[in-house]
């Protein structure tokens, strides 16, 4: 399952990967439908992507508390889930991290290098970074050493 939040931010390049690898894709789009209430039944995966919004305007966006239910879940079914941008500040606030307004606009690439936990996973390979600032949730490792503005507490 893909949880969309805007129709300029979709999948990409994920989309034929995961189709050639044999998975069904259903989109659930909180841009054109805010008030749906997905399930995971039946669902070996969750990806969550971004959004122009941050988990901390959930008032302003109530389908993000319908999204971090849905994560949740995952987490306590023991389903994969991935976060892309919005969708990472929605894993982590799940996990227990601290998510915040960051103090810098980030925009475009930086530098990232995976530590050596990281680099045994090989779904991290791929993954590439986000603009809102968030502390690693409690009991979780940290996969990657980067280069960050100051005041950034995790970059992903």
């Amino acid at each position: 399952m893909v949880l969309q939040h805007v129709g300029h931010e979709p999948l990409g390049t994920l989309n034929p990967m995961l189709k050639a690898a044999g998975f069904r894709i259903r989109y659930v789009n909180f841009g054109r439908h805010p008030h749906s209430s997905p399930s995971l039944e039946g669902y070996r995966g969750l990806i969550v992507l971004g959004g122009p919004m941050g988990v901390y305007e959930a008032n302003a966006h109530p389908h993000l508390k319908v999204e971090l239910e849905l994560i949740e879940d995952a987490l306590k079914r023991n389903i994969p889930v991935l976060g892309i941008c919005l969708g990472s500040q929605l894993l982590a606030h799940a996990l227990g991290a601290q998510v915040r307004k960051g103090h810098l606009m980030e925009m475009g690439w930086m530098k990232v290098e995976l530590s050596e936990e990281g680099s045994k996973e090989p779904a991290l390979c791929r993954l590439r970074k986000q603009r809102t600032a968030f502390s690693i949730a409690p009991g979780y490792l940290r996969d990657s050493k980067e280069c960050r503005p100051p005041g950034q507490v995790r970059p992903l």
